[in-house]
C-alpha cells in the first residue's frame, strides 16, 4: 500500500502521520510525507522542518520519504496523488468552523480534488490498540456509494477486520426495496470476499447521521468508510451534510472516503443488471 500523509506540521497532522505508520505496519507498505508551500523560497526550511517533523513519531523502522510541492494545496494534492499512483491519501482535520459549516471544511475540499480514497483524522483517535479491526459501513440510497465497497473489502482483507453495515429501514415500498436491494448485494459481496461482517438497522424516523455515529461507537469502530458526495452550501444551511458529519464526528473515529465522482461513468454494482 502506498499513502501519501499531508501535513501542516500541526499535532493533528502528527497524528495522521502516525496513523500511516501503523496501517503500513500492518499492511506492508510505504509513506511519503508531504508540504505544500506557496512561495519557493519556503522550500529549503520546508524540507528542514518535514526531517525534524518525522523524528516526532515512532515510525517503527519504517523509511519515510518526503517531498515539498509548489503551489495550491489542493491543485498540488491532486495532480500528485494521480502522478504517483498513490493507493491512499491521509492527512488530519481541525474540524469545521464559521462559514465552513456551510460551503464545507477544507478536509471535504482536498477529497474532492483527488481520486485515489482518503482517511481524515482529528487530533484525538478513536482506535483500538490492535488497530483497524472494525469498519462500520453506512448505506444510503445514492447510487455512488458503490465506490467504496472495493476499497472496504480490500482494507478489511489486509487488515482481517470485520464490516459493521449500517442501513436504514424505510416503509416506503420504492424506497424500502432499493435499500434492501443495496444491503442484499453488499452482503453477498462481502460473503463472496469472506469477510466477517454484521448488519444494523437503524429505525425509520431516527436520525441516521446520529445513529451511524451511535453504533460506530457502540460497536468501537476504527474507521468509518463513506463515500463523499458533492453537496453544495445551500443543503448545508440547514445542518450539516452527512459527509461532514461523519468526517467530523464527535467521537473521534478516523473517516476512510472517496469523492463521488465521477458517478455517472460507474455501472451501479447493486443493480441486477449492467
Amino acid at each position: 500500500m502506498k499513502i501519501l500523509v499531508i501535513t501542516d506540521f500541526s499535532e493533528t497532522s502528527k497524528q495522521a502521520l502516525q496513523y500511516a505508520i501503523d496501517l503500513v505496519a500492518a499492511t506492508k507498505g510505504n509513506i511519503e510525507l508531504a508540504h505544500v508551500v506557496d512561495d519557493s523560497e519556503d522550500a529549503d526550511s520546508a524540507h528542514t522542518t518535514l526531517v525534524n517533523f518525522i523524528k516526532q513519531v515512532n515510525t517503527k523502522g519504517i523509511e519515510i520519504k518526503h517531498t515539498v510541492l509548489l503551489g495550491d494545496l489542493y491543485d498540488q494534492v491532486g495532480v500528485y496523488t494521480k502522478m504517483h499512483a498513490f493507493d491512499l491519501l491521509l492527512f488530519g482535520t481541525h474540524g469545521a468552523h464559521g462559514l465552513q459549516k456551510i460551503f464545507g471544511s477544507h478536509a471535504v475540499k482536498l477529497i474532492q480534488h483527488t481520486t485515489c480514497p482518503c482517511i481524515v483524522v482529528q487530533k484525538e483517535i478513536a482506535i483500538g490498540e490492535d488497530g483497524i479491526k472494525e469498519i462500520a459501513l453506512p448505506l444510503t440510497l445514492e447510487v455512488e456509494d458503490k465506490k467504496i465497497l472495493a476499497h472496504v473489502t480490500e482494507l478489511a482483507q489486509l487488515l482481517d477486520a470485520k464490516i459493521e453495515i449500517i442501513y436504514q429501514d424505510n416503509t416506503d415500498e420504492f424506497l424500502g426495496a432499493t435499500i434492501k436491494r443495496n444491503l442484499n448485494f453488499t452482503v453477498s459481496h462481502f460473503e463472496k470476499a469472506g469477510l466477517k461482517y454484521s448488519v444494523n438497522q437503524v429505525d425509520e424516523g431516527k436520525n441516521f447521521n446520529q445513529e451511524v455515529i451511535n453504533i460506530s461507537d457502540a460497536k468501537e469502530c476504527d474507521l468509518i468508510a463513506i463515500v463523499n458526495h458533492h453537496e453544495d452550501g445551500v443543503k448545508n444551511l440547514f445542518g450539516w451534510s452527512f459527509d461532514q458529519n461523519m468526517i467530523e464526528n464527535n467521537k473521534h473515529i478516523p473517516v476512510l472516503t472517496i469523492d463521488a465522482k465521477p458517478a455517472g461513468n460507474v455501472n451501479d454494482i447493486f443493480s441486477t443488471t449492467r
